[in-house]
């Protein structure tokens, strides 16, 4: 019932604070399937800012288009950015000329945003995936999720079956 309550005021809330709250966390298997696009990329450049007052801030990342793995990017260049929500991975974490898997789904701005509420993306080092779980506050670390092969592989299973 206290979640029944919560939830209500929440929605008469400022829409901000609603469209920031995670009901859970969604795994990587459903986050890229409820998005429209998977991209694998290497990131390219990141959108930052460095003050005294708030330290380094990363925006957004760019990220050539090595391979689309459902759904199509718009061109070979995109720009990522993530909103305000949870994420296990956002263009803070990323690392210049690092690969990442990512499922996407395009702004109205012509961008790419990241998913929320979700492990939103997985860091491609040789066949290998890795995604970030949460440690403390803004912490992540680094753990293997699976071979590239077998989740290619699965993805093309999924795709025959109409999933």
């Amino acid at each position: 019932m206290s979640r029944v309550i919560a939830a209500f005021l929440m929605l008469l809330s400022w829409p901000h604070a609603w469209a920031c709250s995670c009901f859970g966390t969604a795994s990587i298997e459903e986050a890229v399937t409820a998005h429209p696009l998977l991209i694998e990329g290497e990131v390219i450049s990141l959108e930052e800012t460095n003050s005294p007052e708030f330290g380094r801030q990363v925006y957004s990342a760019t990220l050539k288009v090595r391979k689309n793995l459902k759904g199509a990017a718009s061109s070979e260049t995109i720009v990522v950015e993530h909103l305000e929500c949870y994420a296990s991975l956002y263009p803070a974490l990323m690392e210049i000329r690092h690969t990442y898997v990512l499922p996407l789904t395009r702004t109205e701005n012509g961008r790419y945003s990241m998913a929320q509420c979700a492990h939103s993306g997985m860091e491609l080092v040789g066949d290998s995936l890795y995604t970030f779980e949460h440690t403390t506050g803004l912490g992540r670390k680094r753990v293997f999720f699976k071979q590239y092969s077998a989740f290619q592989q699965s993805l093309r299973l999924k795709a025959q079956d109409g999933r």
